[in-house]
């Protein structure tokens, strides 16, 4: 129950005026975890003979989105928490369009 509120809080403290602050570092982090990681990781484990069931754990793992605790672990060590609300936020609507893709192809 708890990351499921937490992602509840979050979106309502999203803002999209704050995405003009750091445009640059959150496209560059969200393509990254979300088309890079994948891209390298599916492969890799195809290559290793990893199939079924196995290669869908690491699509999910390398394709899903940035965990809900980052923004805590951020905002604890004094770092952007607008960044990491915003990564938090954005890379788990892009998600849905990412996993689907690569569970289709």
């Amino acid at each position: 129950m708890v990351a499921p509120l937490a992602l509840m809080v979050l979106g309502g403290t999203f803002s999209i005026d704050n995405i003009k602050e750091s445009k640059a570092v959150l496209i560059f982090t969200i393509v990254i975890k979300l088309v890079i990681f994948p891209m390298i990781a599916l492969p890799l484990g195809a290559f290793l003979g990893f199939r079924n069931d196995a290669i869908i754990s690491i699509l999910i793992a390398f394709a899903g989105p940035t965990e809900v605790s980052s923004y805590a672990q951020a905002v604890a060590a004094g770092a952007d928490g607008k960044l990491a609300n915003q990564i938090v936020v954005i890379s788990t609507i892009l998600s849905i369009v990412t996993l689907v893709f690569g569970l289709v192809y």
